[in-house]
């Protein structure tokens, strides 16, 4: 069955290579004299009845050739936890986005000429559409949106705030400030309820406080990008997409970047530019409805560009936001181009990266600590091992 499919992909790809071989153009022109580049890295245990996140972000700054570091990624951890336990990994992932929005407004304002984020600019629209849907379907009914809604401001207070105060402490205090908006909209919602109820409705403010503050960050960097004419750009080393494979018609075999892997298979230094599909309009979820319809107003165009940079390199993606116009997505790929390692990766991106990774069992040590160091006996009856754990089943 393996070789018919095969089979049957090869026969399909030989039918489109000339027609995709043929969108490539050469990357050419000036790259830009200064950059930013952002990455950042989380691991995450879950326990008992929480989960412990270890947090790192990392930012460079190339100026003139030179890479200079202004984030320290994983040489200042941070450490969290993460309660109420529901959708904790989600969540975590959404705090360690907040932080590379928020490192990368900054170099906004410190005046490089472009900024390049890890990752992808459709994942940071798309949030809305997932697990913070979940929590609303699970609370509706349960929640007055008018008095959830009344709290959003906030949010816009707690980044503006933020984003004056780098490093590890300004981190904890919007985490902090995260935390204390979230009790005061459940304080505000869960008055008169008990049971599953209170933990839904707890849920539920967590969750809106997190993303409101995720959205204001989104916000806040994309209109600082647009009105100080900085370019904004997120490379994705893998992606899911298939627009392209779509409008071949090789779509639900092949996604984009396996087509034009083997479609450019022979080129290098070499890109093709799509308009991004239209963003579907958002239903209602945990999160305040008219930031929301405001992002989805004035940011939903973007565009997608594929490029090689070495030979024997992968396809990589880059998405940006409407704003940018097309000779600043030329500099941007002339850039990542002249960075390029030999195995066609930027170094830049590369380097940010290995600032920013962690060690996966940080969490745990961090965990196992955090528990022995518990005297409250609930804090610590939440950050006992996991019950998989102490079965001996890790």
């Amino acid at each position: 069955m393996e070789g018919a499919a095969l089979r049957v992909s090869e026969e399909i790809l030989a039918s489109v290579e000339r027609r995709v071989e043929e969108l490539a153009e050469k990357i050419e022109g000036s790259p830009f004299k200064s950059a930013g580049f952002v990455d950042g890295s989380n691991v995450v245990d879950e326990r008992r009845g929480a989960y412990v996140a270890v947090f790192s972000v990392a930012s460079i700054v190339l100026d003139s050739g030179r890479l200079r570091p202004v984030s320290h990624g994983s040489r200042h951890p941070l450490v969290a936890r993460i309660v109420p336990k529901g959708f904790g990994e989600q969540r975590a992932n959404l705090y360690m986005s907040i932080l590379e929005l928020l490192s990368a407004a900054r170099l906004v304002r410190s005046g490089v000429e472009a900024v390049f984020l890890d990752g992808s600019y459709v994942s940071e629209m798309m949030v809305v559409f997932g697990y913070p849907r979940d929590v609303y379907e699970e609370a509706q009914g349960l929640v007055d949106r008018e008095a959830a809604e009344s709290y959003a401001g906030e949010a816009a207070g707690l980044v503006e705030e933020a984003l004056g105060s780098e490093g590890v402490k300004g981190a904890a205090k919007l985490f902090e400030g995260v935390s204390g908006l979230a009790w005061r909209l459940y304080t505000r919602l869960g008055g008169g309820v008990g049971g599953v109820e209170k933990r839904v409705l707890l849920d539920y403010s967590y969750v809106f406080a997190e993303v409101a503050v995720y959205l204001e960050a989104l916000r806040s960097l994309l209109t600082a990008g647009r009105e100080s004419g900085v370019p904004l750009f997120w490379v994705a080393k893998d992606a899911d997409t298939d627009q392209l494979a779509e409008k071949e018609g090789v779509g639900g075999w092949l996604n984009d970047v396996t087509l034009l892997d083997y479609a450019w298979r022979r080129l290098e230094g070499v890109y093709t530019v799509l308009e991004g599909r239209e963003f579907g309009r958002p239903k209602p979820c945990a999160a305040p409805g008219k930031l929301v319809e405001e992002l989805f107003a004035k940011w939903r165009r973007y565009r997608v560009a594929y490029f090689k940079l070495r030979l024997h390199g992968p396809v990589l993606q880059m998405t940006f936001p409407g704003y940018v116009g097309e000779d600043e997505a030329r500099e941007a790929l002339a850039t990542l181009s002249s960075l390029a390692e030999s195995r066609g990766y930027p170094k830049p991106l590369s380097y940010v990266h290995n600032m920013a990774v962690l060690n996966p069992e940080l969490a745990r040590l961090v965990g196992d600590e955090l528990y022995k160091r518990a005297e409250s006996p609930v804090l610590k009856a939440m950050l006992a091992p996991s019950g998989r754990v102490q079965a001996g089943l890790r």
